[in-house]
């Protein structure tokens, strides 16, 4: 399992863990699941529209996954 990280000043990672394990530690410090492949810091959600999240630092929009909205819907109220 290979993960890679993509951070703020578009500098990336890989690194050898789950994405599930990646979730556990991170979720302490603002990171939520938004899809099977896609994990985000909540601080940097500037907006959701529909199926996707923008993140303030990019332009590039960022997937939502069906199983996920409901609990996005719920962090963002």
């Amino acid at each position: 399992d290979y993960i890679k990280l993509v951070l703020v000043k578009n500098e990336s990672y890989l690194v050898n863990l789950s994405l599930t394990e990646l979730a556990k530690r991170l979720a302490p410090y603002g990171f939520i699941q938004v899809h099977r492949s896609y994990m985000v810091a909540m601080r940097h959600i500037k907006q959701v529209q529909d199926d996707l999240i923008y993140l303030a630092e990019t332009k590039t929009p960022v997937p939502v996954g069906k199983t996920y909205k409901q609990v996005i819907g719920n962090l963002l109220q």
